[in-house]
């Protein structure tokens, strides 16, 4: 993907690096940073910092003519001016003179560029160092988000060193202009907070802007985005390692996610490998907006990215410089081992204690009861498209339902009329020998004999999960 951020980040190697956001401010920027979680919240399209480590200003917005913000300090002169953002480059100054005379050939830029971003604004870059931006770019040609456009000068209308920095959203002549402080910003990457989603959980991978795709491996270990269909090619085990990253096994493949070659090039593919504890089966997880970025231990720098952006079924994921866009966040969803014991059948519930089965009754209450030839014992099971049971009580023709939903320990299990809600649906997922039912209201949850009491009458509720023998069932097909 091209909406790309080249930050070089050869100084993060320690685990506790982490990216710093921040609003633009009038002095130094350098004293409002915040951290990832607050770009979360705001939503806001994430710019890098024109000059890296020069953070405070000699004009800001509002006292400025141009409705632009002027970056200087006193070792600003001759630093990398660096792309905020990527996109095409409009027009491309060379004026050489300072103050006087450039009005006309440069509108007092001197040297420097007008790019319009990936975003749709405008970018303008002046009074570079004449001769500072590379030959390679001109008019029309590519820029991405971190690519070194020139050096800071005093070309053109300027009385110093220092980088004019104008955003506007039509062009050209400029107009419609955007205060470049109320921006979000990508200064540094330190002190980064890698999200704990928990120790151990399985989780399908989605793409956030669009939920219907997922992350999937296929036979020949490749890794793409598909459209969800909740396999086991796109069912995911997360384990977290003590150095915060996350072991991430394919369970299909029973592979690990992984980068090829432990590279940090981007376009490194991402694929499914045998384990072997490598940094390139390590993945930090970072939040980005509504979702979460995958970094790899081997290069923090990075994120896995969908193949330009493309969200179709079918696009490669690979390795990208990090650059938070919807092309690197993804959403993770958490569900359990599952398992698919048939499509359509009948069966009875039976108590890992012999002589007892679940059972309904005419006042919709699901109780255990001795196992019988009857009808009331007996339970329809229909697997759904997410891998989950509709199980219905052949007797009474309503589903087995968790009371409202709920997922307070001891809500009460009954049968309902069928309304495919997610207190309808269960997961058969196996404890040794045995399998526990888990609602999908509540993965945390099981379906348990009140009090663990094994005798005819006793109650049917939902309580967390804890593979003792009161959550454990055989299903024995008739």
């Amino acid at each position: 993907m091209k909406k790309l951020l080249s930050v070089l980040l050869v100084c993060i190697l320690a685990v506790s690096s982490l990216t710093i956001f921040a609003h633009a401010g009038s002095v130094d920027l350098a004293e409002e940073a915040a951290n990832i979680d607050d770009l979360a919240s705001t939503g806001a399209t994430t710019l890098l910092w024109p000059v890296e480590g020069h953070t405070s200003l000699s004009r800001n917005y509002a006292s400025h003519n141009n409705k632009a913000i002027d970056i200087s300090d006193s070792k600003i002169n001759g630093a990398n001016v660096k792309a905020a953002i990527g996109g095409i480059v409009q027009k491309k100054f060379t004026c050489t003179q300072q103050h006087s005379g450039s009005t006309h050939t440069c509108y007092g830029y001197g040297t420097g560029l007008a790019i319009k971003g990936d975003d749709g604004r405008f970018y303008c870059y002046g009074h570079f160092q004449s001769g500072s931006i590379p030959k390679s770019i001109e008019v029309g040609s590519r820029v991405n988000t971190g690519n070194v456009i020139g050096k800071v000068g005093s070309t053109g209308n300027s009385s110093g060193a220092h980088l004019h920095f104008e955003i506007c959203k039509k062009f050209w002549p400029n107009s419609d202009f955007v205060n470049p402080q109320k921006e979000t910003y990508i200064y540094s990457f330190k002190n980064i907070n890698y999200a704990d989603l928990g120790a151990k959980f399985y989780a399908n991978v989605l793409v956030t802007d669009n939920k219907k795709l997922a992350m999937t491996s296929n036979t020949k270990n490749n890794v793409y985005i598909s459209t969800l269909n909740y396999s086991n090619y796109q069912k995911w085990l997360f384990e977290r390692q003590s150095d915060k990253s996350y072991k991430i096994t394919n369970i299909q493949m029973n592979m690990c996610l992984d980068l090829v070659g432990n590279k940090s090039a981007n376009n490194t593919n991402v694929q499914v490998y045998k384990n072997n504890g490598s940094n390139a089966q390590r993945w930090f997880l970072v939040k980005n907006g509504s979702g979460y970025s995958f970094l790899p231990k081997s290069y923090l720098g990075s994120a896995i990215d969908i193949n330009g952006g493309k969200l179709a079924s079918g696009t490669n994921l690979k390795e990208y410089t990090g650059n938070m866009t919807a092309a690197q966040r993804f959403t993770i969803v958490k569900t359990v081992d599952y398992k698919d014991i048939g499509t359509n059948f009948n069966a009875k519930i039976n108590s890992v204690t012999s002589g007892f089965s679940v059972a309904a009754n005419s006042k919709a209450n699901v109780y255990l009861e001795k196992t019988a030839n009857n009808t009331y014992q007996k339970w329809k099971f229909e697997r759904q498209s997410d891998m989950t049971y509709k199980i219905t009580n052949v007797k009474t023709g309503k589903c087995l339902d968790v009371n409202g939903a709920k997922t307070a320990n001891g809500t009460n299990v009954q049968v309902w009329k069928s309304n495919n809600s997610a207190a309808q649906r269960w997961y058969i997922v196996p404890s040794g020998k045995n399998y526990l039912l888990i609602p999908k209201c509540n993965l945390n949850g099981a379906l348990d004999i009140n009090g663990a009491k094994f005798k005819a009458g006793t109650n049917i509720q939902e309580w967390t999960r804890n593979t003792s023998n009161a959550q454990k069932f055989n299903i024995v097909k008739v």
